[in-house]
């Protein structure tokens, strides 16, 4: 019987991993947008568009589409990238890693730390793109907030909260 039951959590487990990468080609890089033919994705996919060798690989997300071609916004630097380098979806939109352990850390825009310290282990991932709040169920702002500049206190007065 354990023979099987192990059987089911590997099946789980393989359930929903894909054992291979569609993938395009980049056709044209100008300015800071990267076109790639060939690239099965949607508004908002993170891409990895490797360069000289298959280890290293810049971030990118896709910003539009123009004719067959899809338009890409890298986060890194293209060097490396040449006509022609293979890009991947990874089919997911943009999260930031959250965390206790983020506190008092340095931290570049994608949330990795630059400080030194080694890796941080997040505690969940957060979409950067959500839906806002609804402003009607938020508190109600009662306290004012002093900045001490007379003419920001007395023409633009904030709120705390």
């Amino acid at each position: 019987m354990a023979v099987f039951a192990n059987a089911e959590r590997y099946r789980k487990a393989l359930k929903d991993k894909e054992f291979y990468e569609y993938g395009g080609r980049i056709s044209q890089v100008y300015g800071l947008t990267v076109e790639a033919v060939g690239l099965p994705c949607k508004m908002g996919d993170i891409c990895r568009i490797y360069t000289d060798s298959k280890d290293n690989y810049v971030l990118a997300e896709v910003v539009g589409f123009k004719e067959k071609k899809v338009l890409l916004m890298p986060f890194g630097d293209l060097g490396g990238v040449g006509p022609n380098s293979f890009v991947v979806s990874d089919n997911r939109s943009l999260n930031v890693p959250v965390g206790r352990g983020f506190c008092g850390r340095v931290l570049d825009g994608l949330g990795n730390p630059m400080d030194g310290l080694g890796p941080v282990k997040p505690e969940a991932y957060y979409p950067i793109m959500n839906n806002p709040p609804n402003p009607m169920e938020r508190r109600r702002i009662t306290e004012k907030l002093t900045l001490g500049v007379k003419a920001i206190d007395a023409m633009l007065t904030l709120g705390k909260g």
